[in-house]
């Protein structure tokens, strides 16, 4: 059997889990891919077997430019899909709506499970000190019982689909948790408005050196430099990529991220796929 891993990943987290899932399987001899979706090509799916998508909450759902990617997908309708999100405290009914989005999209999801890991957002307001950083920097993801127990989780349900043409007894749609089933209109309500006051406050101070580093990395193309100058657009995914990624730390969000943590990913050495893929 052969597993496309796509994800797409801000800062970090969703890929680490891609690339764990990956090594799990490849330890069973399945033949896996593990790719971003800013650099794998949607209609490029006819090898493989079985898809596992991954992807980060964000205010309980999937993130909205995500859903035209996957109608792009052409995997065969007899395929299935494994879905797999990355929360940084609570994930609400997020991977229910995504598996029903899916299914609109003539997928079968035959299996679910829900990471957590890092929150990037609180982290770029957190003192470099302080207890909630300590904690992240202190904590080995790499070994983490949890996460791959959850791994070897999605490892185990690949090895009952192998060879096998998936039907409608496969299928496995993630519970709805009613708790949020009211929480959650309010949830995107809080992170739209959220997006809307934070995205227009991002800014590059006076130690920004001009590298185009953010330019390049920006999944929604929303940073542009003119003459030396970073000027960000009203596109933003609110992924925190470029404020993480910055070298010298000079990207901000009006005042309330300067000197505080910047987050390279769980074992401190994210580099975005759009850079990979150009090395």
């Amino acid at each position: 059997m052969t597993v496309l891993i796509l994800y797409f990943s801000g800062t970090g987290n969703t890929k680490f889990i891609a690339e764990k899932i990956s090594r799990k399987l490849e330890e069973g001899d399945y033949t896996t891919e593990a790719s971003s979706v800013e650099t794998f090509d949607p209609e490029d799916v006819d090898g493989y077997d079985l898809l596992v998508f991954g992807y980060p909450v964000h205010g309980y759902e999937m993130p909205s430019f995500l859903k035209s990617y996957l109608s792009d997908l052409s995997l065969l309708r007899s395929k299935g899909v494994i879905v797999y999100s990355t929360i940084g405290y609570n994930g609400g009914n997020s991977l229910r709506s995504t598996a029903e989005i899916l299914e609109t999209e003539g997928f079968k999801v035959v299996g679910s499970e829900e990471f957590r890991m890092p929150g990037n957002d609180g982290l770029i307001i957190s003192g470099k000190e302080s207890d909630t950083v300590r904690e992240v920097l202190d904590t080995d993801y790499n070994s983490s019982p949890v996460i791959n127990e959850k791994v070897s989780n999605i490892a185990q349900r690949i090895g009952e689909l192998a060879g096998n043409k998936v039907d409608e007894n496969e299928v496995l749609k993630p519970e709805k948790k009613f708790t949020y089933v009211l929480l959650t209109p309010l949830m995107k309500l809080a992170f739209y408005l959220f997006e809307k006051i934070f995205v227009g406050k991002f800014r590059a101070d006076e130690s920004c050196v001009a590298c185009g580093l953010c330019e390049e990395i920006c999944p929604a193309d929303n940073i542009e430099l003119n003459n030396g100058k970073v000027a960000f657009g009203d596109d933003c995914y609110f992924c925190l990529r470029c404020i993480n990624q910055c070298p010298v730390e000079a990207i901000q969000i009006s005042r309330f991220t300067e000197g505080k943590f910047r987050f390279k990913g769980p074992m401190g050495n994210y580099r975005p796929d759009l850079l990979e893929q150009k090395n």
